[in-house]
């Protein structure tokens, strides 16, 4: 009833249908080109596109993971869906990454940094910075619970030193790239 009222309020009752469903379970696909499905972890999402697989080859994904876009991005390469393009966005002080894929039947090694950060990294707003500030927070925070484990796994604080190391690298570049067109006034 909120996306109706939504969709009611904006005008837009003459282009978009509600309807309350499992996932994309009776979601009739036919005349549709675009699947956008958002505001849920990236497991979730992978497990909504897994079960129409098969029927999803001719359309234009719009993925906005909440959490685990990581594992999110991973099915997409291992189920040969190609990661076109990403932007970020913050809203009420989180960042997330917006995920535009097709298939196109190539999987493709998803080597864990760009499991992490995707295309993000080539969006070049502010909020992109954000976004990626954020990851590496996270992991940060994932290293230093590593490090003071009672008995640390040196190939996980390997891992995530590598994936900290990357982002920290990422978002200077970023800064430096940037530097001249985002001079405080």
């Amino acid at each position: 009833s909120s996306a109706e009222r939504c969709i009611r309020e904006n005008g837009l009752q003459d282009r978009i249908g509600t309807m309350l469903t499992d996932g994309l379970n009776g979601v009739p696909l036919e005349g549709a080109t675009d699947i956008l499905i958002g505001g849920m972890g990236g497991l979730l999402i992978a497990e909504i596109l897994q079960a129409r697989l098969p029927e999803l080859k001719e359309f234009n994904l719009v993925l906005q993971p909440m959490t685990q876009a990581a594992a999110l991005r991973q099915w997409l390469c291992d189920n040969g869906f190609e990661i076109i393009s990403e932007r970020c966005a913050v809203a009420a002080s989180k960042a997330y990454s917006i995920i535009n894929a097709r298939y196109d039947g190539v999987k493709r090694e998803c080597d864990p940094f760009f499991a992490l950060v995707g295309k993000a990294a080539e969006d070049d707003s502010e909020d992109a910075d954000i976004y990626l500030q954020t990851l590496l927070s996270r992991e940060q925070k994932t290293l230093s619970g590593l490090m003071s484990a009672a008995s640390p796994d040196e190939d996980k604080i390997a891992h995530s030193r590598e994936l900290a190391e990357g982002l920290q690298k990422l978002l200077e570049q970023r800064a430096t790239e940037h530097a001249p067109e985002r001079k405080e006034c």
